[in-house]
């Protein structure tokens, strides 16, 4: 008897897990962000300020990581690839690290990551991704088109096949 009221418990707290998750899903894809404040400067790693709107035009996607987040790290790789081929093609990755200058420095110079890095403070990170409504970590991702229009956001990492599929439509391919 005690095992059926264990497993109906459990069966209860599984059903109410995927209403939850599947209600905060359908919140992520359904709601409106803000956009990103194109006359916000950001330092960069190059010493000077940078502000979003520098890269209209373009398709721009806007990475945030921080050196101690794993996922991040593991996804850099991938982003560093679709830079160098599509980078003639009208793409621009620019990674934002929530992070201290110097393990940023370190960690992009023992990558050969090819684009830019700009710097942003928790602090900044707070306003910033709270304004886009739902991201709560790291990495966070956002696709902008060359027009400053938000194409997609992603909260986690990309897969390989998503990262080049996402890309790939917004450059037309």
């Amino acid at each position: 008897m005690r095992s059926v009221s264990l497993k109906l418990t459990f069966a209860a707290a599984v059903v109410v897990a995927l209403a939850v998750a599947s209600g905060a899903s359908y919140w992520y894809r359904h709601s409106r962000p803000e956009a990103l404040p194109r006359d916000l400067a950001l330092p960069g790693l190059d010493g000077r300020p940078h502000y979003i709107k520098e890269w209209e035009g373009r398709v721009v996607l806007l990475n945030f990581w921080a050196t101690w987040c794993p996922p991040c790290r593991d996804e850099i790789p991938m982003l560093i690839e679709v830079q160098r081929r599509h980078g003639d093609h009208g793409l621009q990755v620019i990674g934002v690290a929530v992070d201290k200058e110097a393990p940023v420095r370190a960690f992009v110079r023992r990558l050969g990551v090819n684009y830019p890095i700009l710097l942003l403070s928790e602090e900044q990170a707070r306003g910033v991704l709270g304004r886009q409504g739902k991201a709560v970590g790291l990495p966070y991702s956002v696709l902008v088109a060359p027009d400053g229009r938000t194409l997609a956001r992603k909260l986690g990492p990309f897969s390989r096949a998503e990262l080049e599929a996402t890309v790939g439509r917004a450059l037309g391919h």
